[in-house]
């Protein structure tokens, strides 16, 4: 996985506790290695859009092999809750 920058291998939580991952890098399993250095609820989903189409994002975040429950969060469940809304999806 040469394109996950070398910063991601040190766990930034336990630098800043409060700190969100939005993974902007272009292969699928980008979203699993983050989830799974920071934990799933600290990852926002992101298309980096115009770059990106937001259904290319999408499909490679299904592709991710992430948990029914981590995809969720990712894609919307942690937003909803850093913006404070009730999340009615």
């Amino acid at each position: 996985m040469g394109s996950i920058p070398a910063s991601y291998t040190l766990h930034p939580t336990e630098r800043r506790p409060h700190t969100a991952a939005s993974p902007f890098l272009y292969r699928p399993e980008v979203y699993r290695v983050v989830a799974g250095l920071v934990g799933a609820e600290r990852v926002l989903f992101g298309s980096d859009h115009p770059l990106l189409t937001q259904k290319r994002a999408l499909d490679d975040a299904a592709a991710a092999g992430m948990s029914d429950d981590d995809l969720s969060l990712v894609l919307g469940g942690n937003a909803y809750r850093l913006l404070g809304l009730p999340d009615s999806r």
